[in-house]
């Protein structure tokens, strides 16, 4: 062998191998550290979601809802927030009191399996539905 060549493979050699118990552990504790923060780090999502109206009474249609998706942006542990846990969130306003013409409601979320503090905003917080009344037709 050529003794460049050489020289080369011993320096790999005492890079690779020179304390290689105290490299090992080292790795394995950046390893962990990595995994621990990773999973510990509270991370946001941001999504958009239609609006239902729910509790509409009786002889009341809904003509128009202004704006149709508001903006929900949830924040949490990446591990607890995957997909499936975004789509169990339920994007409402409670139409109870909806009267005939322009009504402004407040908008809900309910979250299955989230805490409130997991809900960070809600883009715009109130929508403006606009309704009326449902046309009876006489029977003879």
């Amino acid at each position: 062998m050529k003794p460049k060549l050489k020289r080369v493979k011993r320096i790999f050699k005492s890079l690779l191998f020179e304390n290689f118990l105290l490299k090992s552990l080292s790795f394995t504790t950046a390893i962990i550290l990595w995994l621990y923060v990773t999973s510990a780090v509270k991370t946001k999502y941001q999504f958009y979601s239609y609006v239902d109206v729910v509790n509409i009474p009786t002889g009341i249609e809904i003509v128009k809802i202004r704006p149709e998706k508001v903006k929900v942006i949830v924040e949490g542990k990446r591990r607890f927030l995957g997909k499936s846990e975004i789509g169990k969130l339920t994007v409402y306003v409670d139409g109870k009191n909806l009267k005939e013409g322009k009504n402004e409601l407040k908008v809900n979320v309910f979250a299955e399996g989230f805490d409130r503090d997991d809900i960070v905003t809600v883009e715009p917080e109130n929508v403006i539905i606009y309704a009326r009344k449902i046309l009876e037709k006489e029977v003879d």
